[in-house]
């Protein structure tokens, strides 16, 4: 007798088949596929009540019996694109995939090229139970009549976002009907709340780490696997915007030196409250509000860029040797410091074998102020002492006891750094034991296989909306 994996097995195959009738129609291989498919079926008939060619039939019709199977089995769409951030987004992608095919979820990837978005009409029709994107543009893509390409997708559209919603402004705001976010920063949640009314709904999952698999001689003593930006680049879009919005980016880049500890959208409201009391404005509406964040977001870039790099010079004018990794670290003033090694660009992968071969390595949150990142979640999972300025969430579950798990400092406070940095290096016991608790902490709380379970929890809740 077949047993129940073999018969469900084919089941899914006699599925797909009538599922994907029109790609296998234009490859050439359905009518083969389908005999395959016939052949095995009359096999199983033999040893079994069940009838497969019967259900291989009503695949292959799409009937009320195929609807009734794709309304349960239909597959997960994750969309690729291509490489940002040296390939981290795609990363995520492939994690996420490779979790849910573990789970025993049908997924699929599709690489979603620049230029050939009419590919994505393929799936015009056709039922998913979650359409995942990560940042991407593709759920802003619409036909020339206006209408959203992806309304006429069956399923949520979730918008796995890690940067400042207010950066994907123009895709957020022209996104399906059914569209929903994950983000990794509890005020994101917040400010999408409160300014995309677009969103149905928007769920906070940060994503996980991944570990090298080997255990790595301890080579560095300190890395940072970022690169540089300078501030210089956002000039010109800086002034514009100061003359465009009369003088509140000036104010707005005040208020968010004056408040490291503020999320963007905080130290803007900050602005607009003073001139809406002395009365050179009028209240702006939410989408007057969001308009003007995204208007002034060169700010932003701007001071990024200038933390970054007073964290950086603070480090090494302190005589501490710091490895860093790309050729963006060649230029400018950064070749007078000789303590700065430089390295060639490593990608995501190679990242974890730094982490597994450092002792401490730094982080600079992008402005994330209740936030986990995968760079964080990828050095506590190699065993390395994570360096890092303060978010909610990282005071909370890493920093707010006794003995803490990572170095977390305040970018009111820059100059400590080096010291607390050289205590450690100096100290291998206490430095070893931090790397440990974080390790168990994250192994636990900080995987893709815990997050891609809360995501699957997000596909279900955001079939409840639809």
């Amino acid at each position: 007798m077949p047993n129940n994996k073999e018969i469900e097995e084919y089941r899914q195959q006699a599925y797909c088949l009538g599922r994907y009738y029109s790609v296998y129609k234009a490859d050439g291989t359905y009518d083969q596929r389908a005999q395959e498919l016939v052949e095995r079926g009359l096999l199983l008939r033999q040893q079994t009540t069940e009838d497969p060619v019967e259900f291989l039939m009503h695949m292959m019709s799409r009937d009320e019996v195929y609807d009734a199977y794709d309304s349960v089995h239909c597959p997960i769409l994750i969309y690729k694109s291509d490489p940002i951030c040296y390939g981290v987004l795609n990363g995520f992608a492939d994690a996420i995939a490779d979790r849910l095919d573990a789970m025993g979820y049908l997924v699929e990837l599709f690489e979603l090229i620049p230029g050939r978005e009419d590919e994505l009409l393929q799936f015009t029709g056709l039922r998913f139970r979650a359409v995942l994107g990560i940042q991407t543009y593709a759920f802003s893509i619409r036909f020339q009549d206006g209408r959203n390409l992806h309304d006429e997708i069956k399923g949520p559209k979730i918008n796995l976002i890690f940067d400042h919603p207010i950066w994907l402004k123009h895709h957020l705001e022209k996104g399906p009907k059914d569209q929903f976010v994950i983000t990794h920063d509890k005020n994101y949640v917040t400010f999408i709340e409160d300014y995309f009314p677009e969103v149905k709904k928007t769920f906070w999952i940060p994503p996980g780490g991944s570990l090298w698999p080997a255990r790595e001689e301890k080579e560095y003593p300190l890395t940072f696997v970022g690169s540089y930006h300078d501030a210089d680049l956002w000039r010109g879009e800086y002034e514009t915007a100061q003359e465009i919005s009369g003088g509140i980016a000036a104010e707005f880049m005040e208020e968010a030196r004056s408040h490291l500890h503020w999320p963007w959208e905080k130290s803007m409201r900050r602005v607009v409250e003073r001139r809406v009391r002395a009365n050179v404005m009028a209240e702006p509406t939410g989408k007057e509000f969001r308009e003007l964040l995204y208007l002034c977001k060169p700010v932003c870039f701007i001071v990024m860029c200038r933390i970054r790099e007073k964290i950086i010079e603070t480090i090494l004018d302190s005589g501490l040797e710091l490895h860093v990794f790309g050729d963006s670290w060649r230029g400018g003033h950064w070749k007078n410091y000789t303590n700065l090694v430089i390295h060639p660009q490593v990608s995501p992968e190679e990242s974890l074998a730094i982490y597994s071969r450092s002792r401490l390595s730094l982080n600079i949150m992008s402005w994330h102020k209740d936030s986990m990142t995968e760079r964080i979640a990828n050095m506590m999972l190699n065993h390395c002492v994570v360096v890092s300025d303060e978010s909610d969430y990282l005071a909370a579950h890493y920093g707010n006891n006794t003995e803490n798990d990572m170095i977390l400092f305040d970018l009111e406070k820059i100059s400590e750094i080096p010291d607390r940095i050289r205590y450690y290096l100096q100290h291998d016991t206490e430095r070893d034991a931090m790397a440990e608790r974080a390790y168990e902490k994250a192994s636990s709380e900080e995987t893709w296989e815990k997050r891609t379970g809360e995501i699957v929890k997000a596909i279900e809740n955001s079939c409840n909306f639809l």
